[in-house]
């Protein structure tokens, strides 16, 4: 049989497991929905970067556009 005060103890401890069970779901939820970049915003290296709706992935798609437009592969405007 437990007293006040282990079960006070107990509760608290049944508290904070539950808070942090329900914050660590909802991270995790939020990761797989999430629209952000995973590799670090290295578009060049992403196979997704084509599809891909972050704005810095839309900056990536017109420099290359930009690049293949004229010529160069590096991006450098050369004259």
């Amino acid at each position: 049989m437990q007293n006040r005060r282990q079960f006070l103890a107990n509760l608290f401890r049944g508290g904070i497991l539950a808070l942090l069970a329900i914050v660590s779901a909802t991270m995790i939820r939020r990761w797989g929905e999430a629209e952000d970049c995973r590799r670090g915003y290295a578009c060049g290296s992403c196979n997704l970067s084509n599809n891909c709706t972050l704005p810095e992935a839309g900056t990536y798609r017109d420099r290359k556009h930009t690049s293949n437009e004229t010529g160069t592969k590096d991006e450098r405007n050369r004259r």
